[in-house]
């Protein structure tokens, strides 16, 4: 960059600060009756909430998140029962005896149903979190939540249990441990603050 004199050709203008929503305004503006007033005016209160919404939503799902990777984990393990349930997901199941154009073409028809699930999720929890739709957002992680813990959780539980302990169990007494489980998990997760006024 040529200088002459000491100086660049194109100082920046350092008296002025360019911001979004308020256009041009002076940087060593100490007075408030200095900056323009078209800006909505957000009140500490206001600003507090939208944080404590944000950080509480975003605990959630870290939350959430620390819950489903253990489960996904030990899930890996799976036992053929709940290999066989997965097909379950598949629109074109292994045909044995099909040709490798006919095996490629399903696999690729049942990727494409998977992706696109969870591309539309993705748009739709993306919508939903541009329109501020906060309570819908923190519903859906919660219902999620305890479905995991509730549904895999369970299905680990008796798989483990018909594996390894060979425990009797009924299902009244099954599905109501696991429910339990999965509303108190629920709990645990979402409502922390409460826990340590209660403790």
């Amino acid at each position: 960059m040529p200088i002459s004199n000491g100086v660049p050709p194109s100082a920046p203008k350092y008296e002025q600060v360019m911001t979004p929503s308020e256009g041009i305004v002076p940087a060593s503006s100490d007075h408030p009756g200095d900056a323009p007033t078209s800006a909505p005016h957000v009140s500490a209160d206001e600003q507090q909430e939208r944080e404590e919404t944000a950080e509480d939503l975003m605990h959630g799902i870290n939350s959430f998140w620390a819950v489903v990777w253990p489960v996904v984990a030990v899930v890996n393990c799976r036992s053929r029962a709940l290999e066989r349930s997965m097909g379950s997901y598949l629109v074109y199941n292994e045909v044995q005896g099909a040709d490798a154009g006919q095996v490629v073409g399903h696999s690729l028809v049942n990727a494409l149903v998977v992706i696109g699930f969870v591309t539309g999720l993705t748009f739709f929890m993306a919508l939903l979190y541009k329109f501020n739709c906060m309570r819908i957002l923190v519903g859906y992680i919660m219902f999620s939540s305890s479905a995991i813990l509730g549904f895999v959780g369970g299905q680990l539980v008796d798989t483990v249990n018909d594996t390894y302990l060979h425990w009797p169990i009924d299902w009244v007494s099954f599905l109501f441990i696991m429910v339990n489980f999965s509303f108190v998990g629920v709990v645990a997760i979402f409502y922390q603050k409460v826990w340590h006024v209660w403790l």
